[in-house]
């Protein structure tokens, strides 16, 4: 097991950062509005984006290099419009994860502050941590934070299943694609399903912090461990927001703290009072590793983006552009939401669109860098990855184009 353990680094990371916002909050409001109506897009999701992501694991240990090297090497022009899709959406994307932290912090730690106190505090941390900690220990806590999330959301849906009166995986409210409000949800939930796209890069930017950059074996079975792992995450999340919420007349609070205190009555629904501070600290650290990660990510990821841009080594100047990122990311998602933090939804689904816009653009990038390993004989043989990314690009920019023509009337 310890040896097992040992093999889960970057993809355990990526799992970390993907479990946060998307499956606490998108995959359980799917299930506690549309029942299981959903389950079949988060897992088919899931299927389609697989080979965009799996690109991080495998152009990394095949080439040893970072891959935003490898959109450097489609043409420098890539590589800005993916550090301009990063920097459009770093702070939204921090901002929203720290609004979730901060709502279940103020819900599990009973001091009398309110929750844009709680949000200073939450941002102050990330900050600290990621300026004097190091990657190793964030990845063990990660690994460890990950773990214990899952066997008590497996536990959960299991007890979920055995004491609903009523289950049907036909149970549901179906999805109106006419219907602005409803597609905008649909977006929101693919956007961050599992991850945003902007991951694989992350992804690969963690793997190349390791001392040792995996091998390929190595670095496929910890991503995978990570990646599917997420989607089993997703479905019980959705699981639980349907047996537990859909048709009893809940809603979801626009309210962090009281959004915060029903996604831990869903656990305790199953397990009981006494799990209460258990169960909501699992949440509290679920999303306090998700907000490392997602801090430590963007500032790393955008002055590596820069450095390959200026063809620099990692000198002292990568070093302080990636600090200035860091108070940047703490300072904006202060700022932000001081607006937002009285709603929740709002933001999450602004964020998680946005993602999702960007996604088409990220997943076209990803499929030349694919196609450039297969013609240079390193990319895995075997035609299902290729319809995958097909379809992938298809669906994406097809429900890009509805949402907008339903949006603005183009």
């Amino acid at each position: 097991m310890k040896s097992v353990l040992n093999k889960l680094g970057p993809g355990i990371l990526y799992a970390g950062a993907a479990i946060g916002v998307s499956h606490l909050v998108q995959s359980t409001r799917a299930g506690a509005v549309f029942g299981f109506y959903l389950i079949g897009i988060v897992i088919l999701t899931n299927i389609i984006k697989y080979p965009f992501f799996e690109l991080s694991p495998i152009y990394t240990s095949k080439k040893k290099k970072n891959l935003l090297e490898g959109y450097l090497d489609l043409h420098s022009f890539v590589l800005v419009i993916f550090l301009l899709i990063m920097l459009s959406t770093f702070l939204i994307i921090v901002s929203a994860i720290t609004l979730v932290t901060a709502g279940l912090a103020t819900l599990l730690i009973p001091v009398n502050i309110s929750l844009n106190t709680w949000i200073i505090i939450m941002a102050v941390f990330a900050v600290t941590v990621i300026y004097f900690g190091h990657y190793k220990y964030l990845k063990v806590f990660t690994r460890y934070v990950v773990l214990s999330l899952t066997v008590f959301t497996v536990i959960a849906v299991v007890l979920a299943f055995s004491e609903a009166r009523e289950f049907s995986f036909y149970l549901g409210n179906p999805l109106d694609l006419n219907n602005a409000l409803d597609l905008a949800f649909l977006l929101a939930l693919i956007g961050w399903m599992p991850a945003p796209m902007e991951l694989s890069a992350w992804h690969s930017t963690w793997a190349m912090a390791e001392k040792k950059i995996p091998e390929y074996k190595d670095a496929m079975f910890d991503f995978k461990a990570g990646y599917w792992g997420t989607m089993v995450l997703s479905v019980g999340f959705l699981t639980l927001g349907a047996i537990v919420m859909f048709g009893s007349g809940e809603s979801f609070s626009k309210s962090p703290v009281n959004f915060a205190g029903q996604l831990v009555n869903l656990f305790t629904a199953q397990f009981g009072a006494w799990s209460y501070f258990i169960i909501a600290f699992a949440a509290f650290a679920t999303m306090i590793s998700t907000m490392l990660t997602g801090f430590d990510a963007h500032p790393r990821v955008l002055s590596e983006g820069y450095r390959f841009l200026r063809g620099k080594p990692r000198d002292r100047s990568i070093r302080r552009l990636e600090i200035a990122l860091l108070l940047i990311s703490g300072i904006g998602a202060v700022i932000i939401l001081s607006f937002f933090s009285d709603n929740i939804k709002a933001l999450v689904d602004f964020a998680t669109i946005v993602s999702f816009l960007a996604a088409a653009m990220l997943s076209v990038i990803n499929f030349l860098v694919a196609y450039r390993l297969h013609k240079e004989g390193l990319y895995p043989k075997g035609w299902i990855r290729w319809v995958l990314m097909i379809l992938g690009i298809a669906g994406l920019i097809s429900l890009s184009v509805i949402y907008l023509r339903l949006k603005f009337g183009l």
